[in-house]
């Protein structure tokens, strides 16, 4: 859940681009972005570790390519403003793209 979602705010799609983050977040690292202590406070105001520094912190070796660490870390920012705007625009950012996505909503 976004940190809008959390203040009650109306869903947006950023809100979904944050949650994509956060399950991608998730699958490389095996813990969620806040998994402990008070989630509420860290989600609305705390940034998260990056990927590589929570792989450090469980002595895992999962190699991420730095454009899709970042992609991640830009999805889970708490600024929707500065999210990608779109699905579409997240497999852009990871060169992930085809003719056969349709586009449903503007980039």
């Amino acid at each position: 859940m976004s940190p809008q979602q959390i203040d009650g705010r109306s869903p947006r799609v950023t809100d979904d681009i944050y949650s994509l983050g956060a399950r991608i977040y998730e699958l490389f690292t095996s813990k969620p972005p806040s998994y402990r202590g008070d989630i509420l406070h860290q989600v609305r105001n705390i940034d998260p570790p990056t990927i590589e520094e929570r792989l450090d912190e469980f002595g895992l070796k999962n190699p991420i390519p730095p454009e899709v660490s970042a992609m991640i870390m830009a999805c889970l920012s708490k600024d929707p403003k500065t999210r990608p705007q779109s699905a579409r625009a997240v497999a852009e950012w990871i060169g992930v793209t085809s003719p056969e996505i349709p586009r449903l909503v503007a980039s």
